[in-house]
This record gives structure tokens, C-alpha cells and sequence, in this order.
């Protein structure tokens, strides 16, 4: 009876039965970032969760293994810095860390210092060779995100991965 009332307690139900306005991404969309608890970005980032657990959910559960901390997770590397329309970056320099860190997937986050978060043609190019090479590493690239004056682009909610 106990197993049965945990497994159908709130916290589990599907985003997608939550009224759109309690739901991470569409708050984010209306409301912004500092509208959302860091369990809640995680989830956004997620996507989706997994073995009858909510992305939500799950994003708690990762916090929880990580004290909280999502410095504690697959970590924030810096592996390029770019000049005003351009950077350089090769698959070698993004998954070193990756392979060392032994990380299980990784999620690709930059910057357009113009603001505009569209992906460029270089963007959709670089993902493209970026993917690949994880595939070949068994290191798959979950997302790239782009963010630029508080919007964002997301390569996997676009279907471009």
C-alpha cells in the first residue's frame, strides 16, 4: 500500500498533466528564469524523465545525489572564448574534459554577444561535427543551447540534433 501511494504521489505525475501555468518550461517562457527553482531549470534542461519519474522529479533526484549543487554536476567548463562573430572550437578541446570527467552526455551552452540566440549556419555546422564525435566517444551532445539577452535557442526542442 505504501509503495503504491508513493509511486502515485504528485511529485511523479507528468509535467504534461500540470496546468500550463505550473509547468518549468511554459513558467520560463512567460515568466523568465528567476521565475524557476534550480530543480526546475534542471527539468527544462532535461527535457524529459525517464523509468516512471517526471523530468521533474528526476531533476530533484540529481540535485539531491549532488548536495544540491549543480556546480556538483558533469561541470561548467570553459573550452573556447570567441571574438564578436565567431569562435573556434574542436571536438578534441569539448569532450577532453568529457573523457576525464568520464561524463555520461554533455549539454553544449554559448553565447551571441548580439543577443539574438538563432543558430548561425557555423552554429548548426559545429553541432553537427560535435554530435558525430560523441557518437563515436559514446558521449552523446543531450543539447547545444544558445542564449543571448534573455531568450534562449535550443538545439533539442528544435529537432536539430
Amino acid at each position: 500500500m505504501a509503495a503504491a501511494a508513493s509511486r502515485n504521489s504528485p511529485r511523479d505525475f507528468s509535467i504534461q498533466k500540470l496546468p500550463p501555468a505550473d509547468r518549468p518550461r511554459e513558467r520560463l517562457r512567460a515568466l523568465g528564469v528567476g521565475s524557476l527553482s534550480t530543480a526546475e531549470l534542471l527539468a527544462v534542461v532535461l527535457g524529459s524523465g525517464g523509468a516512471g519519474r517526471s523530468a521533474l522529479r528526476l531533476a530533484q533526484d540529481v540535485l539531491a545525489m549532488a548536495g544540491g549543487s549543480l556546480r556538483r554536476l558533469e561541470r561548467d567548463v570553459l573550452v573556447t572564448r570567441g571574438i564578436l562573430n565567431s569562435s573556434l572550437v574542436h571536438p578534441r578541446e569539448v569532450f577532453r574534459e568529457a573523457i576525464a570527467e568520464r561524463a555520461a552526455a554533455i549539454i553544449l551552452v554559448h553565447n551571441h554577444p548580439s543577443g539574438d540566440p538563432t543558430p548561425s549556419a557555423d552554429d548548426r555546422a559545429v553541432t553537427a561535427q560535435l554530435v558525430a564525435a560523441g557518437r563515436l566517444l559514446d558521449i552523446p551532445v543531450h543539447d547545444h543551447i544558445i542564449v543571448g539577452r534573455g531568450r534562449y535557442a535550443s538545439f533539442a526542442e528544435a529537432g536539430l540534433l
